[in-house]
């Protein structure tokens, strides 16, 4: 079994809002470009986020 990444609500809001420090994005970007997974929470609070 690999690797996974459990991604929080908030690194998905400030990727996507363009907030995340610059050091922060590349690592960010390669683990979503990988295989990552959110919770169930996570999904439904960035769901409020993006109708907000």
């Amino acid at each position: 079994m690999g690797t996974g990444y459990l991604v929080d609500t908030n690194i998905l809001v400030y990727y996507f809002d363009g907030k995340l420090p610059g050091q922060a994005k590349p690592r960010v970007d390669a683990i979503l470009q990988q295989s990552f997974r959110i919770s169930m929470v996570s999904h439904i609070e960035f769901l409020v986020v993006l109708n907000d």
